[in-house]
């Protein structure tokens, strides 16, 4: 078969288009090869490069270079994650009982100052800061070395005065919960004992005086009777915010009544005999006090200063003195020193 257009030689005999210049050969049945409508034509793609197409091989990324710049921490996300954990709070009600806690230091220091002028005679705004705070963790029963002497008391009425401090702070600050269980405020307050202890450490390591004769407290007592004294008064600050302490003892008190008449009798009973004995101890105190001064005691000048640094002793120092007197009259003996007892 020859094409009619070309006159080429076509050896297929089921060939519908001539191989050379591709004229149709077929007859009606294959006219409608000769032009297929595929529709729109798709959009061209962008011109690329030849020689992106031709290599086929993955392009290794370029090489960074080691940055020297430091990361920077996102200080807002840390706070917003303290705040939201509730430690900021606590952290604040710590440290404005601490501050309470410092100034019941201070004011053992003026008395000591007046008592004595010459106590820290010559000595800076440092030193008498550092003497503010010695007091401060002494009120706390820290002992407080001096010259390689360990020397400590617990003045109970400093003590709690700085636990009225202690919930003062929480109650003003409106930090602690006001409603909810006691048991989660109890979780609350237990958790002052975390600032309060680093507190404590903290000063007790810087603030002390050098030289040939040191001063300064004991850092690891600090430690613990931070952590021990700022759970018990932060309980009991949330506690009492939550419900009145009168309300609590009346409550268990009443308890203990629907369960056992006899126990709650007695409980009455032992209570009115402690408290009578200590109002007695406390007049008895009162009675020798003033019999000394009728008697010219004490011997030397005797001013006001003299005054308020025995009152501010006289607080301080009251709950100890009762508890003493009780105790005697019950019949126990007093401890003096480690040498010495007297029943």
């Amino acid at each position: 078969m020859r094409c009619p257009s070309c006159g080429a030689d076509i050896t297929d005999p089921a060939a519908v288009f001539c191989p050379r210049c591709a004229t149709p050969l077929a007859g009606d049945e294959g006219a409608t090869t000769a032009r297929i409508d595929v529709g729109e034509e798709p959009p061209e793609s962008p011109a690329q490069d030849v020689s992106e197409t031709e290599s086929l091989e993955p392009v290794a990324p370029a090489r960074q270079e080691p940055s020297t710049t430091r990361p920077r921490v996102d200080l807002s996300t840390v706070r917003a994650r303290l705040e939201a954990s509730g430690w900021v709070d606590i952290a604040a009600v710590a440290g404005l009982g601490f501050l309470v806690l410092l100034m019941i230091g201070a004011i053992l220091v003026v008395a000591a100052k007046l008592n004595f002028p010459a106590l820290g005679g010559g000595g800076d705004a440092l030193g008498a800061f550092t003497a503010v705070v010695l007091a401060a963790l002494g009120v706390l029963g820290i002992p407080i070395v001096v010259d390689g002497v360990a020397i400590y008391a617990l003045p109970l009425g400093a003590l709690i005065a700085a636990g009225a401090g202690y919930s003062w702070a929480a109650s003003s600050s409106g930090k602690a919960p006001a409603t909810g269980s006691l048991v989660a405020a109890a979780r609350w307050g237990a958790q002052l004992a975390v600032p309060t202890a680093l507190l404590c450490w903290f000063f007790a390591l810087v603030f002390r005086f050098r030289g040939d004769h040191p001063v300064a407290a004991d850092a690891g007592v600090a430690l613990v009777a931070g952590a021990f004294w700022g759970a018990t008064f932060g309980i009991i600050a949330a506690a009492t915010r939550i419900e009145p302490l009168r309300a609590v003892i009346a409550r268990l008190v009443g308890g203990v009544r629907a369960r056992s008449r006899r126990t709650y009798e007695g409980i009455v009973c032992g209570a009115t005999m402690v408290g009578g004995a200590a109002v007695l101890g406390t007049g008895a105190l009162l009675l020798w006090i003033i019999i000394a001064l009728i008697r010219g005691a004490p011997a030397h000048q005797f001013g006001a200063g003299d005054a308020f640094a025995y009152l501010v002793y006289l607080v301080a120092f009251l709950p100890n003195i009762v508890v003493a007197v009780v105790s005697m009259s019950f019949g126990a003996p007093l401890e003096v020193g480690a040498r010495v007892d007297l029943g």
